[in-house]
């Protein structure tokens, strides 16, 4: 090793806190246990400084630990804890690891796996990213680990886990892995200082997921900088072991851009879109700063999809319009034409369509643009309603259940359950962004689930006895199970699923044989209620 290595061990729980309970053995107790042998191994070792997050059996909270975490800066965090389970799960090792697509975290998560199953001897499931508060810190390597269920223990584990962990660190560290620890951008190269050893070949950067070239001079990495957008590096030492990803936006090489007027006629309102470039005239990417001003009018956007997109309601015969971007200022005049064309604006509509007798026509940020004045207006969230242009520019349209859906995050997964659609494609109409996945895969479940980062979470899975269950410290999940106990007449329990512990929001697990037009009548109740007692809350 090139120098000692600080590692930081923290016993779970603590205090008031017991963790999971099995007959009269506490997890806290075994955490420390567990820890304190796991620090006698690493302090006859010259090549680790080690410390513990607590030394003896005390109340810590998630902030302790990781203000701890970032106060001694770590090589290694490693949060001990034992399980239980709701379910009657088999014992097996649970490695969970900082939420990233690869790392060095990802790499002891797999290292540490492996020599658990072979000191434990016992099954082991794939380590899994998580969310965890305390992994969610500046420790490059962080690890949370579930050795075993704490109805299996006996006074042999806490010795034997402590090994396995410590031969774990050993061994990864025996190949150690490349650290980025500065960078700059330069003739649009992305130039990186590494420490450690690195190799070209083994590395990856990508721009928008599409692959770029790394170059390798005197030890630091040069990344060629063919687009803007977002940019992922990962660096490889010549045995695999990845430094931790770099992820960045570039957005330094803005080049041109263009605008669009629709329908562009005077004395109306006008869609206009400014598309942004790069000097590979492919779209910028999203969140750039943009400036407008517009016929004495300022305000401030960001791009999306390469643009900006907004509606100019001042009825004019011409736009002058600046455009200030990375310091760049541009100006342009744009006369607009003589013509006609029927519009009108719905209050509180984002998206939808205008229908008439032989074309539809597309609802942008609440207006439509139409050359026949009658349409019937559908949009999602809203009673469907007719207008006539031609007597009335500004409508107010009624919102289903109040708009109490409109924009709520709702991510729905089924195993063999029927009619999961159904009850999508209504809560989408009512106004709901809907996401809807077939669970085939616990991680890949997972993974969507905290990416879409929804406020309800809702696993429909099949089973001959039917129940609500949510996870014990899902306070959102405890009420909404309770509301939905209400409706539908079904008892709820605790969960250990990692479905209803890892994402975002209220998360619930139904375990039904049915899903019939009664109760997706009343499961949508009972979300009403539930987001109405959020609100008024």
């Amino acid at each position: 090793m090139d120098r000692i290595k600080k590692i930081l061990i923290d016993p779970g729980h603590g205090g008031s806190e017991y963790g999971a309970i099995h007959k009269e053995i506490f997890e806290k107790d075994i955490n420390l246990k567990t820890a304190q042998k796991l620090k006698l191994f690493l302090e006859k070792d010259e090549n680790f400084e080690v410390f513990l997050t607590r030394y003896e059996d005390r109340e810590l909270t998630l902030k302790d630990r990781v203000d701890l975490i970032n106060k001694i800066m770590p090589d290694m965090f490693i949060s001990i804890h034992h399980n239980s389970s709701y379910e009657n799960f088999e014992n097996r090792i649970e490695v969970y690891y900082r939420w990233e697509e690869d790392g060095p975290s990802y790499k002891f998560a797999q290292i540490v796996n492996k020599f658990l199953k072979k000191f434990l001897k016992i099954p082991s499931k794939k380590p899994m990213p998580a969310f965890y508060t305390v992994l969610r810190n500046n420790s490059d390597i962080s690890v949370l680990l579930e050795p075993y269920y704490l109805k299996f223990y006996n006074e042999d584990l806490p010795e034997l886990t402590a090994i396995a962990i410590y031969e774990a660190i050993k061994e990864f560290f025996k190949w150690d892995y490349p650290k980025i620890k500065n960078f700059q951008i330069k003739n649009n190269f992305l130039i990186l200082d590494v420490e450690g050893r690195w190799d070209a070949e083994k590395s990856l950067a990508k721009i928008n997921n599409e692959r770029v070239l790394i170059e390798k001079r005197e030890n630091k990495a040069y990344i060629y900088i063919t687009k803007s957008g977002n940019l992922k590096v990962i660096l490889r030492n010549y045995n695999g072991f990845p430094s931790k990803m770099l992820e960045m936006k570039i957005n330094n090489i803005f080049s041109s851009y263009s605008i669009d007027v629709f329908p562009g006629f005077k004395n109306m309102p006008n869609l206009i879109n400014i598309n942004f470039y790069d000097i590979f005239f492919e779209k910028i990417s999203d969140g750039f700063e943009v400036e407008i001003k517009i016929n004495g009018f300022s305000f401030n956007t960001k791009t999306k999809d390469g643009k900006v997109s907004f509606i100019f309601e001042e009825k004019v015969e011409f736009y002058e319009i600046e455009i200030k971007v990375l310091n760049n200022i541009f100006s342009e005049i744009i006369e607009l034409k003589d013509g006609f064309i029927y519009w009108g604006k719905l209050e509180d509509v984002k998206d939808g369509y205008g229908l008439s007798n032989d074309k539809i026509y597309k609802i942008f940020n609440g207006y439509i643009f139409s050359k026949v004045p009658k349409l019937k207006i559908i949009a999602r969230g809203f009673q469907t309603f007719e207008v006539d242009l031609s007597k009335e520019q500004f409508y107010k349209p009624l919102k289903l259940y109040n708009g109490i859906f409109h924009d709520k995050r709702i991510f729905i997964l089924y195993d063999e359950t029927e009619n999961c659609y159904e009850i999508s494609s209504r809560l989408w109409f009512f106004g709901a962004n809907v996401e809807i996945l077939r669970y085939e895969n616990e991680l890949n479940a997972i993974k969507k689930a905290v990416e879409f980062n929804s406020d309800v979470l809702l696993f429909f899975k099949f089973s001959e006895s039917e129940i609500i269950k949510f996870y014990e410290m899902d306070k959102y999940g405890e009420k909404l199970a309770q509301i939905l106990s209400k409706h539908l007449n079904m008892f709820w329990t605790y969960s250990s699923y990692q479905i209803l512990i890892q994402p975002f929001g209220a998360r619930i697990l139904f375990e039904i044989n049915y899903l019939d037009e009664e109760r997706i009548r009343k499961i949508i109740l009972a979300l009403k209620e539930y987001f109405e007692s959020q609100f008024n809350s």
